[in-house]
């Protein structure tokens, strides 16, 4: 098949295509071996027979992953933003940093955040029934996707709560 067509076969054009063996293969084709890397925590050279760990902190991040495939584990957030809510049912916008397409939100109270506008906190209004303030109760321990928005309403029911939004943006992974 000619590279500049389009693939209309069932398989991946290409090996670093393949979801299955993508880990194991560089961009230029050259093809990684279990076998000639340190047990499970090395990565191979396609340069002779030297084998090391890449040192950066995503490379470590994404070794131990590999050992430790069901650990919880995020990486240091590329930006925080913690903000205080001193007066009780005031709603604040929290201003999401330019490039960030995901958060995980903290806070030392119960707090509501909205990306529809205006948080509120739920209230009766009467006859068994609540307003609708398409406000989430304290979305805690989600890596929520943002990629699209420009800023958070966050409120809360106690005055002086702390809610920190931990802030990551988009970054390329390189299998090499």
């Amino acid at each position: 098949m000619d590279r500049l067509q389009p693939n209309t076969s069932a398989f991946p054009s290409e090996v670093w295509n393949d979801p299955v063996m993508s880990p194991f293969s560089g961009m230029e084709g050259h093809r990684f071996y279990l076998s000639q890397t340190p047990l499970e925590t090395g990565i191979g050279s396609p340069i002779g027979d030297k084998q090391f760990a890449d040192q950066s902190a995503p490379d470590n991040l994404r070794a131990l992953r590999l050992q430790f495939p069901f650990l919880e584990v995020i990486p240091v957030p590329a930006r925080s933003v913690s903000v205080l809510l001193t007066n009780a049912n005031v709603a604040r916008d929290v201003q999401i940093p330019d490039g960030m397409v995901a958060i995980i939100m903290r806070g030392n109270n119960d707090y509501y955040v909205s990306f529809n506008g205006a948080a509120g906190v739920p209230v009766d209004i009467g006859n068994n029934q609540s307003l609708d303030t398409q406000s989430v109760y304290k979305p805690e321990g989600y890596l929520m996707y943002v990629g699209n928005k420009r800023s958070i309403s966050v409120i809360a029911p106690n005055a002086n709560t702390i809610v920190t939004f931990m802030c990551y943006p988009l970054v390329p992974i390189n299998p090499v």
